[in-house]
């Protein structure tokens, strides 16, 4: 028996020891409202515990009114049947008591419980009054999931802002299975799992840091995550190690190839997403980037890397350098215009003068990325203004970032 159905019982029990206490006979009307009051704080009760991050969720919702309905009205019926045989007369309980009691408990466990289950494919189906209640019940949490998807899409978003998931996979859940004290060995452990599979999905690490926050949310809710997040987003927002490796090689980039690469990476941008302010404001700050070449040292060649960096994000880079060396290493002709297959299609067998080091997976030097990049043949035009360049002024033997996926 769960703590859940324990405080249940206990509720049911105090509520209709009190009605005994104050109204030993009691009406027959207030008799019903109680014993249907009391079956609907079970339904309640049981919808809270389903929602953690935020328990009157699905008193917003019509389906979790239903289920609440439900309960209330099985449990006046019990009540009904209970009192017109006039059950309980001769107990050792008042029989008001023992009435609504057993109305409350009795419809709580008959509509929980199943004749018999079915399997079917890879779900076990339930053939009696515990069918009905779980299609109510699905359709609340349907209904609970859709009214918070939205709004936990955007609370997380704002929350993990600037979080990398290198860092956040351990430190996070660490710190917060010792900030709450009560959760289960079973749910630390599942939360472990599921972040060990959610490391190994081929996705974006932005992606991967928002699926941590969601799963994260549902045990600590809104204000714990939040503060968590903040107390420790020194070491959370660190630059990881891909993109210290991505700063690196852009920093020992020629000034003509981080040009080029700044191109590649408004190109892929636009690609993306629908054309808005926002591709045409990256626009702007990236012909203010190519300003900025030739114009110092190594610190500020540097900075201007991570400017780059923020400004683009690590996947759109990885990807643009990515398509930079595999530019570097064809010989399709400068004037070639970009189309949309230059950039996606993937014939079969590689561009030509790639490199099985470099081939869809890898970017050249043996880069594994996190999501496999497969440009076609065609996009070796990318970048091939500087094929008008003598051999020996092409200076594209620099090392790209060795662990860029980590």
């Amino acid at each position: 028996m769960t703590a859940t159905t324990l405080i249940q019982v206990g509720v049911l029990y105090a509520g209709a020891l009190a009605l005994s206490v104050l109204h030993p006979q009691g009406t027959t009307a207030a008799l019903y409202l109680v014993s249907a009051g009391l079956g609907s704080f079970v339904g309640l009760t049981e919808l809270i515990s389903r929602y953690r991050d935020n328990p009157l969720a699905p008193l917003r919702t019509k389906p979790g009114w239903l289920y609440i309905v439900v309960n209330g009205t099985a449990a006046a019926a019990a009540f009904g049947l209970i009192r017109l045989n006039d059950l309980f007369a001769d107990g050792a309980l008042p029989q008001a008591l023992s009435q609504v009691l057993v109305a409350a408990l009795g419809s709580m466990a008959f509509f929980r419980s199943a004749l018999f289950t079915v399997r079917l494919g890879e779900t076990d189906v339930a053939v009696g009054p515990a069918a009905l209640l779980q299609a109510v019940l699905s359709a609340a949490d349907r209904a609970c999931d859709r009214l918070l998807a939205t709004s936990r899409s955007t609370l997380v978003m704002e929350i993990m802002r600037d979080v990398r998931f290198e860092h956040a996979r351990s430190l996070l859940p660490l710190h917060a299975f010792q900030l709450m004290q009560n959760v289960s060995l079973e749910e630390q452990t599942g939360i472990a799992k599921d972040i060990a599979t959610l490391a190994q999905e081929q996705v974006e690490e932005e992606i991967k840091t928002y699926n941590l926050g969601l799963l994260l949310l549902r045990l600590l809710g809104e204000d714990v995550l939040r503060r968590m997040v903040e107390a420790l987003k020194p070491d959370l927002a660190r630059p990881s190690k891909g993109e210290m490796r991505i700063v690196n090689t852009i920093a020992q980039m020629p000034d003509e190839d981080v040009a080029e690469l700044l191109d590649i990476a408004v190109t892929l941008v636009g690609l993306r997403r629908p054309p808005s302010s926002e591709t045409g404001r990256l626009g702007a700050a990236a012909s203010s980037l190519v300003a900025r070449l030739g114009t110092g040292g190594t610190a500020r060649k540097v900075a201007l890397a991570i400017d780059i960096l923020q400004l683009f994000g690590r996947k759109t880079l990885l990807d643009a350098i990515a398509l930079l060396r595999q530019a570097q290493a064809g010989g399709v002709p400068v004037d070639k215009d970009l189309s949309l297959d230059d950039l996606l299609g993937a014939p079969p067998g590689g561009a030509p003068g790639i490199t099985p080091d470099s081939a869809p997976g890898k970017a050249p030097g043996g880069v594994v990325e996190d999501t496999p990049a497969t440009p076609a043949a065609g996009v070796v035009a990318l970048g091939q203004r500087r094929a008008d360049r003598p051999p020996e002024a092409r200076p594209h033997d620099t090392p790209p970032p060795a662990d860029a996926a980590s």
